[in-house]
């Protein structure tokens, strides 16, 4: 929990205490408001920049998708049944039978009525990412700090 100073939450401080406190706050309020106004965007133009050091030519969409950066991921077009069951049978394999089943009872009822999260791509960009891997000459790196 925050307690700002001035609310009427905020314990009772020695007076130097408080005046620390306050400037602590008087410090460090633009750093507050900033960061509710751009709600999770880049700071600056160069965190979605895309330098291609190569001779190929990259359409729109391709570098739309770079943009996104090396965090970004597609989101699954059906769930991994098999992946998750096998995941979960390594995890309870040495819990007692009983247990077993009805943990396997349990996930398969919910894995049967899961359904696929929609999808974050375009159609465009699915195809863009299939460009990029399909061709071998292209390799994406982070930029070096150097």
């Amino acid at each position: 929990m925050c307690v700002l100073p001035g609310s009427p939450m905020l314990p009772r401080l020695s007076q130097p205490a408080a005046r620390h406190k306050q400037q602590q706050y008087n410090n460090n309020k633009h750093i507050l408001h900033t960061n509710n106004n751009n709600n999770n965007k880049p700071n600056n133009k160069m965190d979605n920049l895309v330098i291609n050091l190569s001779n190929i030519k990259l359409d729109e969409h391709i570098l739309n998708l770079l943009r996104k950066g090396l965090n970004f991921s597609i989101t699954p077009r059906k769930i991994p049944v098999e992946d998750i069951m096998c995941n979960i049978e390594y995890g309870i394999k040495n819990l007692p039978d009983n247990i077993k089943e009805q943990i396997r009872q349990h996930c398969s009822i919910t894995l049967r009525k899961a359904k696929p999260p929609k999808s974050n791509a375009s159609k465009q960009q699915y195809l863009a990412l299939k460009t990029l891997n399909s061709n071998p000459d292209i390799v994406v790196l982070k930029a070096g700090k150097g």
